[in-house]
């Protein structure tokens, strides 16, 4: 039997997200008060170019299409798409208000009959391991690469930024490893919700690799969005500053976070990373905030009515 976890580890993991998020929100309030940034003119608010930002929101049903066609993929369907498309987006609802979004894999799997969800288990593993793996191994590349040119940018790590850098790239290829090989411990029997999972239909190597691609190709979305938002609020980058975005979505995946996905932890990063001028802080922030919106509020609201929806179809 797994040993039951002490007090002390069950306190320490229930409240570190919202330590962590704590955190941030604290460095928010601090950053945004220097250098006059709370006399900010209200007009920071608004978007200046409105280009970007329709480019901003029709890059999210792409999103979260490459997303679904990931998960329809995964579970190896021949039935319609659309199915796989709503358990993505009330997935997307429970992630919404739990930490770390552990609600998705919860809801998408619950959603499946009882007999798949095994091999739904193993189909969400996998695709959230080849989210993270992409983010990952771009947050290195952009660590080395601003360390190299910008290491200003870098100046909290100074002292450990080339020890980070080395741990970062040796995660990256030890996790590439694991991803292919896909060998699970096998103490893991032990346990069993991993047991069921060992004896689901593996993930072929072919089906893994075509995972990882569309999964960079989300990550391009996700980085052509941010920068779409912080240009739709007038804050130009040069060609050096858009590695700072991956560096972003490294933060923001290995921060732990509250409920409501991460809210101010890609703000806060930002202000760090990107570090504009008093002026505008506020737009950055406002910017970062309507990627969150758009990305994660409008598809857990529309999550949300089709799991109502399908409560009421069901009774």
């Amino acid at each position: 039997m797994r040993p039951a976890p002490t007090p002390f580890k069950t306190l320490f993991r229930r409240f570190l997200p919202w330590i962590s998020t704590g955190a941030v929100v604290a460095y928010l309030i601090w950053a945004t008060s220097q250098n006059g940034a709370w006399e900010a003119n209200p007009t920071d608010l608004i978007p200046s170019h409105t280009g970007w930002l329709i480019a901003l929101v029709l890059a999210m049903p792409v999103n979260w299409l490459l997303e679904s066609w990931k998960w329809h993929r995964l579970l190896q369907r021949t039935t319609a798409f659309s199915r796989s498309f709503r358990e993505v987006l009330i997935g997307a609802s429970w992630a919404f208000i739990t930490p770390n979004r552990t609600g998705d894999v919860v809801a998408r799997v619950a959603l499946l009959p009882k007999d798949n969800r095994a091999q739904g288990t193993r189909a969400f593993m996998t695709g959230a391991f080849a989210q993270m793996w992409i983010t990952g191994c771009a947050g290195t590349c952009a660590w080395w690469a601003v360390q190299s040119t910008e290491p200003n940018r870098l100046a909290l790590f100074s002292e450990w930024s080339a020890a980070i850098g080395t741990l970062l790239v040796a995660v990256t290829i030890s996790t590439l490893m694991v991803y292919l090989l896909w060998r699970w411990p096998t103490a893991w029997n032990r346990f069993s919700v991993a047991s069921e999972v060992l004896q689901s239909v593996p993930v072929s190597l072919a089906l893994r690799l075509e995972i990882l691609v569309l999964s960079a190709l989300r990550f391009v979305v996700f980085t052509v969005q941010f920068f779409a938002a912080l240009t739709a609020w007038g804050i130009a980058l040069s060609g050096m500053q858009a590695l700072y975005i991956p560096l972003v979505y490294l933060g923001n995946m290995i921060i732990p976070s509250a409920a409501l996905s991460e809210m101010g932890t890609r703000e806060a990063l930002t202000l760090a990373l990107f570090q504009p001028d008093p002026s505008q802080w506020w737009a950055a922030v406002t910017a970062v905030f309507a990627v969150w919106l758009i990305n994660l509020g409008v598809p857990a609201l529309a999550g949300a009515t089709l799991s109502v929806r399908q409560q009421n179809t069901a009774r």
